[in-house]
């Protein structure tokens, strides 16, 4: 299809890999390391009309062949997630966000990022806590990012020569440790975007008027370095657009919603998640006093 509608020699998707530079080639991103890829005879003389052509194909049918091949496969939910997580990603590099994702109200799920390495089941438990180490680290005048940039051992030395509280410093080390082990390979932008993702959802659950926002459609947040567009859908879902630097919210939000309507129908389509039991403890009960 892709080849017939763009008049193209070849289509294909490619995984991983530099990016194309050829004149002959058009091409948009599924997600961080996937893009479909479309060959011309000859340099298009108008490449961004035929990668908007080639975007607007892909976000309108790949839906159609991932709920058949799901079917076939017998994964339910697997590629629908795939797909939502494919869609965000095409959203952030339209929004050029450092992340797109989708959390709800008050469970501790992110529905979908992104962000190929964001766990799903208590990611929103996790950004918090990430969010908490990174202000307090701020607050005693540790660059946090660096550390995660830098690793275990040298955020250790570092530390130990700020002279940084051993509670905070083995708060930082612990988070740099679990961070890390999820995401192996991410560089410095990749931990900037994973910080900022973490912000914006701490900032959305300690949100003083979350739910008398919903009515007005839209809550905006900016500060130095940070932005935030969370647009409501559903009945309990945020989709949150995630950014670097300061951002047009009237091109944002135009973004957001021409691409909401997928996004929804494929969180509906999601199966329940349902959170692991959290464990249980003793609390000692004081006898009442006469």
């Amino acid at each position: 299809m892709a080849r017939r509608e763009l008049g193209a020699e070849d289509a294909r998707v490619e995984i991983g890999g530099t990016e194309p530079a050829d004149d002959c080639l058009v091409w948009v991103r599924l997600s961080e390391s996937r893009r479909v890829v479309v060959r011309f005879a000859q340099p298009t003389v108008d490449r961004e009309k035929a990668r908007e052509r080639l975007l607007t194909l892909v976000e309108a049918y790949s839906g159609t062949a991932a709920a058949a091949s799901e079917q076939r496969m017998g994964a339910p939910g697997a590629l629908t997630q795939a797909l939502l997580n494919e869609q965000l990603g095409m959203l952030s590099e339209r929004l050029d966000a450092a992340r797109v994702l989708v959390i709800d109200d008050t469970s501790p799920v992110i529905w979908g990022s992104s962000d190929p390495f964001q766990r799903s089941m208590g990611g929103v438990e996790e950004a918090m806590r990430t969010a908490q180490v990174l202000a307090s680290s701020t607050e005693a005048g540790v660059d946090f990012l660096q550390m995660l940039v830098d690793g275990v051992s040298e955020a250790g030395r570092k530390l130990a020569e700020l002279r940084v509280p051993r509670q905070l410093s083995d708060a930082i080390l612990r988070e740099i440790d679990l961070l890390r082990g999820e995401r192996p390979t991410v560089d410095a932008g990749g931990w900037r975007a994973v910080l900022l993702s973490a912000r914006a959802i701490a900032r959305m659950r300690h949100h003083p008027v979350l739910k008398a926002v919903r009515p007005r459609a839209r809550s905006v947040m900016r500060e130095e370095g940070f932005g935030l567009l969370a647009k409501p859908f559903a009945s309990s879902y945020w989709i949150l657009a995630v950014f670097d630097r300061d951002f047009s919210e009237l091109h944002a939000e135009g973004a957001v919603v021409r691409a909401l309507p997928r996004v929804e129908r494929l969180v509906l389509a999601l199966p329940p998640s349902n959170p692991p039991p959290t464990k249980g403890r003793v609390v000692r009960l004081r006898p009442a006093k006469d």
